[in-house]
């Protein structure tokens, strides 16, 4: 899609003119192969503000490109972030910003401002924003980026979020986000269903990553990060206490020196490395690491440290964790009269536990 955005304007707008990158050759590989094989170029002129990295053979000096402005169109790569004095430069040569160049990332554009324009203008940047709640602060710094808020959203006065390209942001109706902090990076997704409550979360989606939370889930304080192109699934009506952790990814890469292997390289396609089903309680100062299932009605216990595939409806603990009790049901309550709560549970969160795997 971002790809797609980007062909298309300059094929509208560059012409007869060969296409030029702000940066240095190899930083940025997508582009430099989508421009050499649709526009037929068989070399890019690069232009830079780094004097060390002037060769005046492929790669020029940037303040030189206004000499060079009527023969070439310009691409501000996308790891060159938005500076107003060369924005102010590039203007003063007589250049017009989509007619002359295209900045990747480019000056913040509120996603208030262009919320419901179907229009797709390119001021817009290929960015598109559904906003039905007040208060929201965030801002597009890319292309083609998607931001969905729903009604009665409760948005943190902290919280300004500016998201690059190919991002999707979609937050429920009701959702409370409380005192939470959330980045989401570049080709990255996070969708909160509605009715979720975040007291105090902080959750990055690393690039090309998901985070995915089910309806009326709950979380008092804690730390979910992906790593890049993994997946955290969280079922609905989930319940996570104090102080837990999310952890898709180690972080570093890990290798095997005797089969001379990476052990967790995460670059291709994107694997759902948490999976946590529907009605989960996950005790306080629990951390969840990477490539673990844990099914339906399940609790894991205080302190406990989860990796692996753990079945429906039973308790887990320690460190790491295993099955201490099977078929169990919980409820949020803490105390009660009767044996009400128990049948008010949807039959799907009163089950044996099925010992042959997940459910």
């Amino acid at each position: 899609m971002e790809s797609d955005w980007i062909l298309h304007l300059l094929t509208e707008k560059a012409q007869n003119r060969e296409i030029a990158i702000k940066g240095c050759e190899g930083q940025e590989k997508e582009l430099e192969q989508l421009i050499t094989q649709r526009f037929h170029q068989s070399s890019i002129n690069y232009y830079t503000a780094q004097k060390s990295k002037v060769n005046n053979q492929n790669t020029f000096s940037f303040s030189s490109y206004g000499e060079s402005r009527k023969s070439q169109y310009l691409v501000i790569a996308s790891h060159e972030k938005y500076n107003e004095a060369e924005w102010k430069m590039l203007e003063t040569w007589g250049c017009r910003e989509f007619d002359d160049f295209l900045w990747l990332n480019h000056y913040p554009i509120n996603a208030m401002d262009i919320a419901g324009d179907e229009g797709f203008s390119p001021g817009g940047y290929g960015n598109k924003a559904s906003i039905r709640s007040d208060g929201i602060k965030i801002y597009f710094i890319g292309i083609c980026s998607e931001v969905e808020i729903g009604s009665h959203v409760k948005w943190p006065k902290a919280l300004t979020m500016k998201i690059g390209s190919n991002v999707r942001i979609k937050i429920g109706n009701g959702v409370s986000l409380g005192k939470s902090n959330i980045i989401v990076n570049k080709g990255g997704s996070i969708n909160i269903a509605e009715g979720c409550s975040l007291l105090s979360a902080r959750i990055f989606v690393n690039q090309d990553s998901e985070l995915i939370i089910g309806k009326k889930s709950t979380l008092q304080d804690g730390r979910i990060r992906t790593g890049r192109n993994s997946r955290i699934i969280v079922g609905e009506d989930c319940m996570f206490s104090w102080a837990t952790t999310l952890l898709a990814h180690d972080g570093h890469m890990i290798y095997d020196v005797a089969a001379e292997k990476c052990l967790n390289n995460t670059k291709g396609e994107r694997n759902e490395s948490i999976v946590i089903g529907n009605h989960v309680w996950i005790g306080g100062e629990t951390v969840i690491l990477p490539n673990t299932r844990i099914g339906s009605g399940t609790i894991c216990g205080y302190r406990s440290l989860v990796k692996g595939r753990y079945p429906n409806n039973c308790v887990i603990a320690g460190s790491p964790a295993r099955v201490v009790k099977k078929d169990i049901a919980w409820t949020r309550t803490n105390i009660s009269e009767d044996f009400s709560e128990y049948w008010n549970l949807k039959d799907e969160y009163r089950r044996v536990t099925e010992t042959n795997g997940l459910s």
